[in-house]
């Protein structure tokens, strides 16, 4: 009897465990809800926008992949002012940069945020890293190279080929390159609703 109610209790708690969506997904749910309220285009994706925009970078030659490190070393070469962009992809670059950048609040604050509030996701500690990075970003601007490098070294390898950690980073990228070689200068841009 007592083997009994322990198996019970162990499939309790698992299928709870399963009832629960990893916070991952989430956000993502967040991001699309968000983003449909703000375009006309019911088929449009920031993941995969961002996904456009790094592979440009990659057939161009400005990143080799989307890895951590490749994305640290073109910071490294964007805070250097050692980026050199042809016309073509500085036309890219605005385009992307007019179509990404105004969901930026949703990506960084609104969406994290809002799933941090919920009780199950209260102890996640990467979950709750990432909010308090991203509100670092939000305070010093997203120019501050410095808080974005602690943002991508905060995110470990294997969580940095999800595009739901990479793509905030990605359009950090995107913001710092249209400034770097099309655009206004981002030290003090905070990132508005």
């Amino acid at each position: 009897m007592r083997l009994i109610a322990i198996l019970m209790f162990i499939s309790l708690l698992t299928s709870c465990n399963f009832n629960n969506k990893p916070f991952e997904t989430e956000l993502i749910e967040c991001f699309n809800s968000k983003i449909l309220k703000k375009t006309s285009d019911s088929s449009f994706n920031v993941f995969k926008e961002a996904i456009k925009f790094e592979n440009l970078l990659i057939e161009n030659g400005i990143i080799r992949n989307n890895s951590k490190e490749e994305y640290l070393r073109l910071f490294n070469k964007v805070e250097n002012n050692e980026v050199f962009i042809d016309q073509d992809i500085k036309k890219s670059i605005s385009s992307f940069y007019f179509t990404l950048s105004p969901f930026t609040i949703d990506l960084f604050y609104a969406c994290p945020k809002e799933i941090l509030r919920k009780e199950e996701n209260k102890a996640n500690k990467k979950l709750l890293s990432l909010v308090l990075l991203y509100d670092n970003i939000q305070d010093t601007g997203v120019g501050n190279l410095g808080e974005v490098k602690n943002l991508i070294m905060s995110i470990d390898k294997v969580d940095f080929r999800n595009t739901v950690y990479r793509c905030p980073v990605t359009i950090i990228l995107l913001m710092n390159l249209y400034n770097s070689c099309c655009g206004e200068k981002l030290e003090n841009l905070k990132i508005l609703d």
